[in-house]
């Protein structure tokens, strides 16, 4: 029962590490064509922190997708409190953003807050009703909530959609 319980507790954390494990080859492309240099003295660098996690952003950064790409670095790093302001950003330089909705959730459910996390998880299906993640986790949210009829449709109808996971969460947990 224990491993079930921590099994459940990961497997979001999991998905949200698969997805951005897929764009973090790009970002490393990226990050290797600019030149690198580790001759900032300690006091800058710090400072530098300091005031990048001091702002919040505003629509001036250049698109949703860029926010998303730093949200995910942060989230990478396990700064997830930086990561939801990015993907907070992406959302609002774009409301039909699914993905920002995705992993936003994944920040809440990842912090505790599954209201929240349940919340942009119905959010990114509004926006994309195909997509058997969201329905997955947002089912597996809602069984951390002991909503079992709830994320039994949600299992089930990821599991229409042909995500494996979904089918094995609801072969698990809803046939009797």
């Amino acid at each position: 029962m224990k491993n079930t319980i921590l099994l459940l507790i990961l497997l979001p954390l999991l998905f949200l590490c698969l997805s951005s494990c897929n764009s973090s080859k790009n970002q490393d492309e990226a990050e290797n064509e600019e030149p690198t240099t580790n001759a900032i003295p300690e006091e800058e660098e710090a400072t530098a922190e300091a005031e990048e996690e001091e702002a919040i952003l505003d629509t001036s950064a250049p698109s949703a997708e860029y926010s998303m790409k730093i949200g995910k670095g942060y989230a990478e790093e396990g700064n997830l409190g930086m990561a939801l302001i990015y993907y907070t950003d992406a959302i609002k330089l774009d409301s039909n953003y699914a993905e920002a909705y995705l992993y936003r959730g994944g920040v809440h459910y990842a912090t505790g807050d599954l209201t929240a996390a349940i919340s942009d998880y119905t959010e990114a299906i509004r926006i994309n009703p195909n997509n058997g993640d969201a329905y997955a986790i947002r089912g597996y949210s809602q069984m951390m909530q002991e909503e079992l009829l709830s994320a039994c449709d949600d299992f089930n109808r990821s599991c229409e959609l042909d995500y494996e996971i979904g089918c094995g969460w609801y072969n698990t947990y809803c046939k009797e």
